[in-house]
């Protein structure tokens, strides 16, 4: 998600972000904007861009594994992981399934 196609170089993501490598992604090349909406903006783009996309569960598993707490993984929230965290945790599974 660190590129722009057409673009003038890698638009910088938030925080200096550690990516997973995921070739497949849908994401990969692509301005991140969806992915990290500002605060009000809703996060349907981002969501919708991931739903079809063929990494997604993985990415999901990254983001979990990592505690990201920032922008769009997996077609998820940060509310939406911290709470699968928590069923996780509830039913003794750990951070990742």
């Amino acid at each position: 998600m660190t590129g722009r196609p057409g673009g003038a170089g890698p638009k910088p993501l938030p925080g200096g972000l550690d990516l997973p490598v995921l070739d497949d992604a849908a994401c990969k090349g692509h301005d991140p904007a969806p992915w990290f909406p500002r605060t009000g903006q809703s996060p349907e783009a981002g969501k919708a861009l991931c739903g079809a996309c063929p990494a997604q569960a993985r990415c999901l598993d990254w983001a979990l594994a990592k505690g990201e707490l920032l922008g769009i993984w997996g077609g998820t929230t940060p509310d939406e992981r911290a709470e699968i965290l928590r069923q996780r945790r509830d039913a003794g599974q750990g951070a990742v399934a």
